[in-house]
């Protein structure tokens, strides 16, 4: 099988961690023996006469693709401009489709969200990564398959090691916050993250806490920051299903976060591990931080993690399986169409 692989986040030189999870599942599927080639959308650093270009790129390389997945409502947009429905399609959105278009205007981005929905059609496979939508339900090729994590890269250590590793203070505790493009992101509320703490340090008992933040980081190193932290802090006024809390979880790594996306679904199995809060509630995030640091269990999140088929081999084997339902259904449409 070709899969010819449609994205506007991935990984540069100058971003290594920009929509990482975008080339870690293609790795991960590759490894299923599937051949892959991929189209990097790079309006970031270009500028969004990007889309325009690649309209033809596109098009010429579909000609050696049994199938192509689209990562972002927008690539798959630009994808149909392209080859329209001639090859079979996978489309993988990383929010609620509300939110799919969040970086344009709001006018932009509702009027975007409502030509998708008119465009994914029956025979469109559809990846979510939290729960599948009332809207796609009717189409049995939707799914909900989060991005899982390669847990032989994200694993255990010991704390006191991973913090000498980054040359940090061993006599802290560290509140991780976690965003792989910015810091001051809108969606995950930097400004919440440290109103937070700024109340919880000013409790005695927690004046030893300091933040730790994960921005724009080598792959290599990224384990060493989940394993340093004490907790993840989650502040996102929405999600899809964060990567950060399942890379938290493969590190035994405790998480507080806002009931968004699929984290309680993650959890299923090992609840005493997060608590979930109401999206802006800074004196209830306040509240769990200091629980969970002030707690002493600790629950093994990683075999939660696994029992909870959340791991990069079980996402991709899942991924696979769509691929072929899509090409079945593909083949059984192109085959009634031509017939007499």
């Amino acid at each position: 099988m070709r899969v010819l692989f449609v994205t506007n986040g991935y990984p540069t030189e100058d971003h290594p961690e920009y929509c990482v999870f975008n080339k870690e599942q293609v790795s991960s599927i590759e490894k299923r023996g599937v051949e892959v080639d991929v189209i990097f959308i790079n309006a970031r650093d270009y500028g969004r006469s990007e889309y325009v270009k690649a309209i033809k790129i596109i098009k010429d390389k579909s000609k050696n693709a049994d199938l192509i997945h689209c990562f972002h409502g927008l690539s798959y947009l630009i994808t149909l401009l392209s080859v329209g429905k001639k090859v079979p399609l996978v489309v993988s959105f990383l929010n609620a489709i509300e939110n799919e278009y969040i970086e344009f205007p709001k006018p932009v981005s509702q009027i975007c969200s409502v030509i998708t929905k008119m465009l994914v059609k029956k025979n469109i496979g559809m990846i979510f990564k939290d729960r599948v939508p009332i809207w796609a339900k009717t189409n049995s090729l939707a799914k909900n398959i989060p991005n899982g994590v390669n847990i032989e890269q994200f694993f255990p250590l010991k704390r006191s090691e991973a913090i000498q590793a980054l040359n940090l203070d061993s006599s802290k505790r560290y509140v991780l916050f976690v965003s792989s493009k910015d810091k001051f992101r809108r969606q995950k509320r930097y400004d919440m993250f440290t109103l937070v703490l700024k109340n919880l340090k000013a409790d005695q008992a927690f004046s030893d806490v300091e933040e730790l933040c994960l921005v724009n980081e080598t792959r290599d190193r990224v384990p060493l920051y989940f394993n340093s932290a004490s907790v993840h802090l989650l502040t996102s006024d929405f999600e899809g299903s964060p990567n950060s809390v399942k890379e938290s979880m493969a590190c035994n790594t405790p998480v507080v976060s806002t009931n968004v996306g699929n984290v309680k679904e993650m959890f299923q199995g090992g609840e005493a591990g997060c608590e979930f809060v109401n999206v802006g509630d800074v004196d209830a995030l306040t509240e769990s931080l200091k629980n969970t640091l002030g707690s002493s269990e600790r629950i093994d999140l990683l075999s939660v993690l696994k029992n909870n088929d959340l791991d990069s081999v079980s996402s991709a084997q899942a991924v696979c399986q769509l691929y072929s339902e899509v090409l079945s259904n593909f083949a059984t449409s192109n085959k009634f169409l031509s017939t007499p």
